[in-house]
């Protein structure tokens, strides 16, 4: 059996801030749509071009 990793989620004051920095550094689309994440004011996701969905979550206090 061999396992996938779909997603990282970090824990952050700024969900939609830290998203747009991942994305500055790695590329792809911050809060695509796909049915697997939720995103919303406490939540964020960048989806790579590798694949691989960071989802930033808002933690306060942080």
């Amino acid at each position: 059996m061999t396992a996938e990793l779909q997603c990282v989620v970090l824990d952050c004051p700024a969900p939609m801030e830290l998203a747009r920095f991942y994305r500055s550094l790695l590329g792809g689309a911050v809060n695509q749509e796909d049915r697997r994440w939720a995103v919303g004011e406490d939540w964020a996701t960048l989806h790579t071009p590798s694949g691989l969905v960071l989802a930033f979550q808002r933690v306060t206090p942080y």
